[in-house]
């Protein structure tokens, strides 16, 4: 897993040069209470299932991803079974190109890594999503974006088969 989450940092900041330098004002990283993530910004909601538990703040903001200085990649949310090592990722990547949509983001994230896969709209929660599904040496990961305000919001769910992708999906309301 830990060699997964590495490939996403690396992806994410190299996804076709896309990076940008600025936040969109109403931008929030959501907010934690209890066993649950709440963000008003990209409208998910995720509850943490039993026997996961959030990465903390400091953890999350050491995978940050940082050019010049300025924010580029920004983790929101980091749910892990430990026993597992099942995952639910939940990143924003701050864009300078508002002409890409989210289904096109994808195909350049899936090319990048060398995976091809057919994208699909799914539902997270309420909100639609462009989704693919990999197996990335056995590991089951399905990648979704969704374009915000100049931001792609990137939910990555990695499991250990596509039954627990899909039960792990039920979370987010």
């Amino acid at each position: 897993m830990k060699k997964l989450l590495s490939v996403f940092i690396i992806i994410c900041t190299l996804t076709c040069g896309l990076a940008c330098n600025s936040i969109p004002t109403s931008y929030s990283e959501g907010v934690y209470n209890n066993n649950e993530y709440t963000n008003d910004y990209t409208v998910l909601s995720f509850t943490l299932p039993e026997n996961y538990e959030f990465k903390s703040q400091s953890e999350l903001a050491e995978m940050d991803v940082l050019n010049d200085d300025k924010l580029v990649v920004d983790y929101h949310m980091y749910a892990v079974n430990a026993k597992t090592q099942e995952s639910i990722i939940i990143a924003a990547e701050f864009l300078n190109n508002d002409k890409i949509t989210a289904s096109d983001y994808l195909e350049r994230f899936l090319s990048t890594i060398g995976q091809t896969a057919e994208t699909t709209a799914i539902t997270l929660g309420e909100d639609s999503f462009s989704a693919a599904t990999i197996d990335n040496e056995g590991v089951m990961q399905r990648i979704c974006t969704k374009y915000i305000d100049n931001c792609m919001l990137i939910v990555t769910i990695s499991g250990q088969s596509l039954e627990s992708i899909e039960e792990l999906c039920t979370y987010f309301n």
